[in-house]
């Protein structure tokens, strides 16, 4: 099973380098010294750049761990397949706690301002029969498709929604990369103004602002489960609306519903 050993080669790779890590530590004699590791296509470093070696990858993840609890201790150092390893002097001069030789540089990774901004355009004219989805494997795919089910009949328990705002959030951006396959829309929570209610919706009128979940994603207008939205608090913007119902009620059920949390009891939130 190819999936199989991909696993073991993680494991193994992963118990090799943990254990050198702690040995280096744990030896007075390398306390003024750094530890470079090096792997072979675990990163992908310039445009077309493919990262093939999942065990390197989740080396770097290891070693990144390390360099945060032990600074200036671990250089990752990650080079094409077949390459020479160079000449360190260069790689410990640079300073850089990562680095990655590609045709004959080394890089190492810089966050800088995008070089274009992507602009989705809406329809043109009034028709509001449209959504957001996923786009081909990049956030900025993001496209406008599309939704006649957005002006189908309702049934009963469900509203109609003139959206105002949307949210988007980690969620989304997964369902971008394509890592939620089969996903149906993006912007899966927002805010807006009810236009129509069906037969049977009681606590809704037209004209009610509400926000909540829209699980076929956000678009000119949406149809939902009426339990799936509520009021939007007085003093509150349609944005405010729309940015709090996943994050929110994820986590209210983690602590109400999951962990059972009661007054005087002490929680512990990480990753915040």
């Amino acid at each position: 099973d190819p999936g199989s050993a991909v696993i073991a080669g993680v494991h193994e790779a992963t118990g090799r380098v943990l254990g050198l890590l702690q040995q280096w530590l744990a030896d007075e004699r390398f306390e003024a010294s750094r530890l470079v590791i090096v792997t072979r296509n675990a990163v992908s470093a310039i445009p077309g750049d493919a990262s093939e070696d999942l065990a390197g990858a989740a080396v770097w993840g290891l070693v990144r761990s390390a360099q945060a609890e032990n600074p200036g201790r671990f250089v990752l150092l990650d080079l094409p397949a077949g390459g020479a390893v160079p000449e360190l002097d260069a790689v410990l001069a640079s300073g850089e706690s990562e680095l990655a030789l590609r045709d004959g540089t080394l890089r190492a990774p810089r966050l800088v301002r995008a070089s274009g901004v992507s602009v989705v355009e809406l329809p043109a004219g009034d028709d509001p029969a449209w959504k957001l989805a996923p786009g081909d494997g990049s956030v900025d795919g993001i496209r406008i498709v599309p939704s006649p089910e957005a002006l189908r009949e309702l049934a009963p328990g469900e509203v109609r929604i003139s959206v105002r705002a949307a949210g988007l959030n980690f969620r989304d951006a997964m369902v971008s990369l394509g890592m939620i396959p089969g996903d149906r829309g993006t912007a899966a929570e927002g805010s807006g103004v009810v236009v129509e209610a069906g037969s049977d919706v009681r606590e809704l009128a037209v004209g009610d602002r509400v926000m909540g979940l829209f699980p076929e994603g956000a678009g000119g207008v949406v149809v939902v489960d009426r339990r799936l939205v509520a009021g939007v608090p007085s003093g509150w913007s349609f944005a405010e609306g729309a940015a709090f119902p996943i994050a929110y009620l994820t986590a209210f059920y983690a602590l109400c519903d999951v962990a059972g949390v009661r007054g005087g009891e002490s929680v512990l939130v990480h990753a915040g």
